[in-house]
């Protein structure tokens, strides 16, 4: 399992992404679904509707295969915060790459002094690829 700091600063952009696929797929699967079918199976294809067809259906291939590399990415990232040895280590990792917080923020929650939280971070990182 191979996590980068750039990945974990990349978290929450990737959660993003995972939302804004998800949208796109549920969009092109509306419109194979809107386009008309062909009354008669005997009936000569319509190059237009054809390709149209075949357009949407590869670019939904796309962004699904888009969407599983990144949900496997967020999950690597997820077990490997999860890998950490403590829970402390572990809450740091969350609320700073997770949900965003500062480092005030995090010292306030987990009862810290600013300084000593950013040393506890630090040790964390240097544990993760750069």
């Amino acid at each position: 399992m191979e996590v980068t700091k750039a990945d974990l600063i990349n978290y929450r952009q990737l959660c993003i992404k995972l939302e804004d696929i998800d949208k796109t797929i549920k969009h092109l699967e509306r419109d194979i679904q809107k386009l008309p079918k062909r009354k008669e199976p005997t009936e000569p294809p319509d190059k237009m509707f054809g390709s149209k067809v075949e357009n949407l259906v590869v670019l939904k291939e796309i962004y699904e295969n888009e969407y599983i590399a990144a949900l496997k990415k967020r999950a690597e990232i997820e077990e490997w915060i999860n890998t950490l040895p403590t829970e402390q280590e572990q809450n740091i990792v969350r609320f700073k790459y997770i949900h965003r917080l500062k480092y005030w923020q995090i010292a306030d929650k987990m009862n810290y002094a600013v300084p000593h939280l950013k040393k506890l971070h630090r040790k964390i990182i240097e544990r993760v690829k750069t």
